[in-house]
């Protein structure tokens, strides 16, 4: 006998032994407490046989509880329509939420575009930093603020500006900021999200329009490195 055509035909059985197996349960529970790993409801356990919703339920059901009347509501046609329009409207929620991020992003890029910033992300500003610098190029950057010690940093994600404020992963692509002559507004917002405890190892959300520059970064025991940054003109929150 083919061993793998008679699991297949057995496994199309399982709903129907498991419920018929949970009804004799029933049964040996009245005589003897205990005697089946699971609670019955006969009533339930027949009505709903073979329902795949009503067996999932049964099979999580404590062996002491009371499972009867919850796991037939589960089971309620009714009830899974319900939960299935809720899941179907989360998802849409879910879907318009994302669109509207996404149509302000691009509003937002369109207006620094027009202001003369070019979008470039972390990444690639770390890969082409010293020549944007050496052109003086007005960029665009959206990423996260995070301030280490008398830096200003702009990380891609939060994830990064955590691991980086934790000393997980040192060498976390990030780029360095001058914020002296950025807009008083804005430097307040740096202030707010630098003194604000629940911001000061998460980091701060943050679009940033500046001049791409080089920077002279001192080390701890007066080593010296140039690198890229930038020059932080205007930004927002």
């Amino acid at each position: 006998m083919n061993r793998g055509a008679q699991g297949r035909g057995a496994g199309k059985k399982m709903p129907a032994i498991r419920s018929v197996t949970y009804w004799l349960c029933g049964i040996a529970s009245a005589v003897a407490l205990g005697a089946c790993a699971y609670p019955s409801n006969v009533i339930n356990d027949v009505a709903h046989m073979g329902d795949p919703t009503y067996d999932e339920c049964r099979r999580k059901s404590d062996a002491l509880s009371s499972y009867g009347s919850r796991c037939a509501n589960e089971a309620d046609p009714k009830v899974k329509a319900a939960k299935a329009e809720q899941a179907r409207q989360s998802a849409d929620q879910q879907r318009l939420a994302a669109a509207a991020v996404q149509q302000r992003a691009d509003a937002q890029q369109r207006d620094d575009a027009a202001l003369g910033y070019s979008r470039i992300t972390v990444r690639d500003f770390i890969l082409d930093g010293r020549d944007l610098a050496s052109r003086s190029a007005k960029v665009s950057l959206v990423g996260v603020y995070l301030p280490a010690g008398n830096l200003d940093l702009l990380f891609s994600t939060n994830v990064d500006a955590i691991q980086f404020a934790n000393g997980d992963i040192p060498n976390i692509p990030v780029v360095h900021l001058l914020t002296a002559n950025a807009s008083r507004t804005f430097r307040s917002q740096l202030l707010n999200c630098r003194s604000n405890p629940a911001t000061a190892y998460v980091g701060c959300p943050v679009r940033i329009l500046g001049t791409a520059t080089m920077c002279v970064l001192t080390a701890p025991l007066g080593g010296r490195r140039e690198v890229p940054c930038v020059s932080v003109e205007e930004g927002g929150f």
